[in-house]
């Protein structure tokens, strides 16, 4: 039903300031912010027979996605700086930490 990159998903959501950065006068514009979403929804769902419902619902989900990238980046950079701290650890990175 969509055609979903998460890796061009973090790159088009850092396109738009509005949506996540807070020191961005753009961040505080609701009506952008809704817009950006939007925008988003439509770039990644399949519009072939999709009702604005089906796109709202689309929209919901991917500020979940975004959500849960932007909360697991965070603990990876937490992990990241206590690692700096104590040395080396064996468990893996994040897989989206780089982007």
């Amino acid at each position: 039903r969509c055609n979903f990159d998460t890796e061009t998903f973090i790159f088009e959501v850092q396109a738009r300031p509005a949506i996540w950065d807070v020191n961005s006068e753009e961040y505080t514009d609701r009506d952008l912010k809704r817009k950006c979403w939007l925008d988003l929804s439509e770039m990644f769902i399949d519009k072939g027979d999709a009702t604005k419902k089906d796109i709202a619902e689309f929209c919901r989900a991917i500020q979940r996605r975004w959500k849960s990238l932007r909360d697991c980046y965070t603990r990876e950079c937490h992990r990241v700086m206590k690692r700096g701290e104590s040395g080396t650890s064996n468990q893996r990175t994040y897989m989206y930490y780089r982007h």
